[in-house]
């Protein structure tokens, strides 16, 4: 009896039209909020995607008190242990390396930040890495670093690089591994233990004797040299060389001596000098081969780590942990300003929800207008049937329960259609041109969660029962004589 109320000819476009705005009133909700918030999950996982997101950055380059001593190592250790939600934590060290130019070493170098590499490290292990060859160590390069070297994609990847060592000595250095990118913006990264290798083969050591490389032959002895050169050494409060062999044996005025690259600097100088009195140059090794004979060599071990790298499992312990360790003297940063992005990304959706949940009221009232003029005239046509109804027996509360079930029937329908093509929208039409990389966040970019389903759906049953109610609480209260003068 209540289907066929609501299909009878005065009555049926009346109840396609309730369906058709129960539906948008539906579709509205659905497809805005999905979209809003689909948006909102695709932001966010883009930002949690980055390995960097769930760092912390402890430490400060440049600043003597914030090495990590093995004091210092001890107290992290214990603010760290037993925290909730922590991964886990290494150290390093920032460094700065000279590169020479990949077209011409010799021409000119180029300084870059880099940093000690721990094996460890899960924001190396999740980068994409391009074996170049098979050396056991060397340099970890990001392809921009070989970019700014002079190397274009086109060419074949190299396998060695020239680095300046503290020395002052252009040393080849095998390529390990090529990143696509490197975190922090460093262009580089070494093994620890093969960068102090390094460090003490090449080391920049003090010495107070140093002997040369060969000199050329017709180069006169030192107490023949010219006037620019001896006054060259004056200035440099050194003893007059002393000529052994093929080489000069040089001895400083200080007992504590000179590093071994402001002797290459001196000896560059001095070469020149006697190329410009008239003399040949000499060759590299004059300068290249310089050596200290004495026995008060101090090469410079690793220096201490300065930078430690914290990670945790989420995102909701990183500043409660960045909080407690600046309390105990710690430098802390969000490497990826993450703690930042997501609570600025939370602003902002919360003011877009803000300000679509007040134009879907907005329209939500005007469609509800609509809906009780559509109502009102949908009960006028059925007041013969009331009338009928009534006169046979039948009580108010079965004709008020008769509406709500036609309207309970109404906002079925108008949900079920409401609810597929919102979906077949969002999902494959709307989403993907609206929200980028869409098709990489297929599963995040048009959010339909049965709970929004059922939260949108009851509320606009609830508002459509209680219009239904009101609209037809005058024709069921009235008299059956007075409802049958309307046949």
């Amino acid at each position: 009896m209540v289907w066929r109320g609501m299909v009878r000819p005065r009555v049926r476009l009346i109840t396609f039209v309730c369906v058709f705005a129960v539906a948008l009133m539906v579709f509205l909700p659905l497809e805005v909020y999905g979209i809003l918030f689909g948006l909102y999950a695709v932001q966010r996982q883009i930002v949690l995607e980055d390995p960097l997101t769930l760092c912390l950055w402890v430490g400060l380059p440049g600043l003597k008190e914030q090495v990590f001593t093995p004091e210092r190592k001890k107290e992290l250790s214990r603010l760290l242990t037993n925290e909730p939600g922590l991964s886990g934590w290494y150290f390093f060290h920032e460094i700065d390396i000279f590169f020479g130019l990949l077209s011409d070493p010799l021409a000119g170098s180029l300084s870059v930040t880099g940093r000690t590499r721990d094996p460890e490290d899960p924001v190396l292990r999740n980068r994409t890495t391009q074996k170049t060859d098979k050396p056991t160590s060397g340099l970890y390069v990001s392809r921009k670093l070989l970019e700014q070297l002079g190397w274009r994609p086109s060419e074949p990847e190299p396998r060695e690089l020239f680095i300046e060592a503290p020395n002052r000595e252009l040393v080849s250095v095998p390529v390990a591994a090529i990143y696509d990118e490197l975190p922090w913006g460093h262009k580089f990264v070494v093994d620890k233990n093969w960068y102090a290798d390094f460090l003490q083969e090449h080391a920049d050591v003090r010495c107070a004797i140093l002997v040369t490389g060969p000199i050329p032959a017709d180069w006169p002895p030192p107490a023949q040299l010219p006037k620019l050169v001896r006054t060259a050494f004056d200035t440099y409060r050194m003893f007059v060389p002393q000529k052994a062999g093929s080489a000069w044996r040089i001895e400083t005025w200080r007992d504590n001596g000179y590093h071994i690259r402001d002797w290459t600097t001196f000896l560059q100088k001095i070469n020149s000098l006697m190329t410009t009195a008239g003399f040949s140059p000499a060759s590299e090794e004059f300068w290249k081969d310089a050596r200290p004979i004495n026995q008060q060599v101090n090469p410079h071990a690793l220096p201490a780590e300065n930078m430690g790298a914290i990670y945790v499992k989420d995102v909701s312990h990183l500043r409660s942990l960045k909080q407690k360790l600046e309390q105990n003297g710690f430098y802390v940063r969000d490497t990826n300003d993450t703690i930042n992005r997501l609570e600025q990304l939370n602003r902002s959706n919360l003011i877009q929800a803000g300000f679509v949940t007040a134009f879907l009221i907005l329209i939500f009232t005007g469609l509800m207008l609509v809906l009780t003029a559509v109502q009102t005239l949908r009960t006028e046509a059925k007041m013969a049937q009331i009338g009928l109804l009534k006169a046979i027996g039948m009580s108010e509360r079965f004709l008020r329960w008769m509406f709500i079930t036609e309207s309970l029937i109404i906002w079925l329908l108008g949900t079920i259609v409401a609810v597929i093509t919102s979906f077949l929208l969002g999902k494959y039409l709307v989403a993907p041109a609206l929200i980028p990389e869409a098709s990489r966040y297929a599963s995040l970019a048009f959010q339909f969660s049965p709970a929004m389903v059922s939260m949108i759906a009851c509320s606009v049953a609830a508002c459509w029962i209680v219009m239904t109610v009101l609209t037809t609480r005058k024709a069921i209260g009235t008299s059956p004589a007075r409802l049958l003068q309307t046949l």
